[in-house]
């Protein structure tokens, strides 16, 4: 009979010697912490918003909150966000949120039945065709660039957004990887030190510290090449780097050193699409990654590449591309 083999981990082992006194107090405060630490800020406002959602629905359709609401509860559900036009993708973040709740406290998970997800499903096909979002195109894109100096009040405003528009097309870039949520939320905002540009090759590497797919923090390097097109990403980011401040924090900054918003990027966008004679409630800052999508496809990339390109983990990808 052969002796078992058991293999310890090297690194040396912590001993407590004198632990804390701790109260139960602490350790609850601890594991909450511990706990929120699991989701990210974004993730757990959509939960909450679920949360508050299936409340309201409960308020109007039932006669009490039931907790874990049933799958036939659930399918209610579903088809009363589909009527207040929520998109499925949202409806499915929202069962996740349902899904989170049940397990967080104990309950039966109930979003798993085979009824509620036909009904998920049935809802995805049904609106394949009604995201009326249109593709930003290269051409849209130039002339985005061209109306930015009518726009904005300075030359180094209107080379700031133009750079945040050509990386977002060209790096397929959330408008949420790129600039804050607000002056005082970060985010999954890229720093300036995650950005640089090698002379030697003439591209530009942005590690991607976060990002939706991303939750725990792996981190992925994203290579911008230059296009040799009136559009280069390289270009852009070269000519900003030269005007930013030198000042740590996100990367896309005023020159006060103060951070790009979300808020400020979408202002922007919407009067350079008008600028244009487009109608600004069909293009939304997503429509560069809908028209990146869209602008590969067409050039006969496959599906593998541009989920890679885009750090798509779902078949989502195919409602982002266009004909």
């Amino acid at each position: 009979m052969e002796a078992l083999q058991v293999q310890f981990p090297r690194g040396r082992c912590a001993i407590i010697t004198n632990p804390p006194i701790l109260s139960t107090h602490d350790l609850q405060l601890r594991s909450q912490e511990l706990l929120d630490c699991a989701l990210s800020a974004n993730t757990k406002k959509l939960y909450d918003s679920a949360v508050k959602a299936y409340h309201m629905f409960c308020s109007s359709y039932l006669p009490k909150q039931v907790w874990p609401p049933s799958p036939a509860t659930l399918v209610d559900f579903v088809s009363y966000l589909s009527l207040t036009k929520l998109s499925p993708n949202t409806v499915k973040s929202y069962i996740a949120g349902i899904s989170y709740y049940n397990k967080l406290h104990g309950f039966p998970d109930t979003t798993q039945s085979f009824l509620l997800k036909k009904v998920l499903l049935g809802f995805s096909r049904s609106n394949l065709h009604n995201d009326g979002r249109k593709p930003i195109t290269f051409d849209i894109l130039i002339g985005m660039a061209q109306a930015l100096p009518k726009i904005c009040k300075s030359y180094y405003e209107s080379t700031l957004f133009s750079t945040i528009f050509v990386t977002a097309f060209l790096g397929v870039f959330r408008m949420g990887e790129l600039v804050q949520n607000s002056k005082h939320d970060a985010g999954h905002a890229i720093q300036v030190q995650n950005v640089l540009y090698s002379p030697h090759d003439n591209t530009v590497r942005i590690l991607l510290q976060h990002s939706k797919t991303d939750q725990e923090g792996k981190g992925v390097v994203i290579h911008l090449k230059p296009t040799h097109r009136t559009i280069c990403p390289v270009s852009f980011i070269r000519l900003y780097l030269e005007l930013r401040p030198t000042r740590r924090g996100s990367f896309f900054c005023h020159l006060s050193g103060s951070p790009v918003t979300r808020y400020q990027v979408v202002s922007v966008f919407n009067m350079s699409i008008h600028e244009l004679g487009l109608d600004s409630r069909a293009y939304k800052t997503h429509s560069f990654r809908i028209g990146a999508a869209s602008n590969a496809w067409a050039s006969g990339a496959s599906e593998q590449y541009i989920a890679t390109e885009g750090k798509w983990k779902s078949q989502c990808l195919r409602n982002y591309i266009r004909n």
